[in-house]
């Protein structure tokens, strides 16, 4: 599963369910088919008196499946998050402001590394607190997007991570959230 980082929103969710439930008690960790994920950070399933943690975390809405192809609880997994998607509650809460339904995913290119936003709103969208995501940890912010503009994004522009490759050319997904972290796009991609 894959948590929102620390002071992005919906981070604190995450690490109080956390707290409250299994700190300072004795857990289970099993491990799942690889020990590490490549920034050496060791990938485990968590139990706590027969409770699957990581499957409540994302039935809450507190973080989204991450590299679960081929995992044993995969289903399991995909289940609880398509069930918090569906009741839009934690990090699928949708947005209510005010350019929601104006700006568009219009295109995204991930052999070569960009995305087309557009306004479809006769009106301008300020969209700095804004941020897009991907499936990792891949931030990018935003900025004005004028009536009827589109704009493309490079992945060399990639503000917060200088980083070239984003976009996992085998499957990815797409979030993009408002200044409060609620979601106002999101779409698998790249697969």
């Amino acid at each position: 599963i894959n948590t929102p980082e620390k002071k992005m929103p919906y981070s604190n969710y995450a690490t109080d369910f956390l707290k409250r439930t299994i700190e300072n008690k004795n857990i289970e960790l099993l491990r799942g088919y690889t020990d590490e994920d490549k920034y050496n950070r060791k990938l485990r399933y968590i139990f706590y008196e027969n409770r699957f943690i990581n499957l409540e975390i994302l039935e809450q809405g507190f973080a989204t499946s991450f590299m679960i192809v081929g995992l044993k609880n995969e289903n399991k997994l995909r289940k609880a998050e398509n069930s918090a998607r569906n009741n839009k509650i934690g990090l699928w809460e949708e947005s209510s402001n005010e350019c929601k339904d104006c700006i568009i995913l219009e295109k995204i290119e991930c052999e070569n590394e960009y995305f087309v936003l557009r306004n479809n709103c006769d009106f301008l969208c300020n969209l700095s607190a804004w941020l897009i995501k991907d499936d990792a940890n891949h931030f990018f912010k935003l900025s004005i997007l004028n009536a009827f503009e589109s704009r493309s994004y490079n992945s060399d522009i990639n503000e917060i991570k200088k980083t070239k490759d984003v976009w996992n050319n085998e499957g990815d997904r797409f979030f993009m959230r408002d200044g409060k972290g609620k979601l106002v796009v999101f779409r698998e991609v790249c697969g």
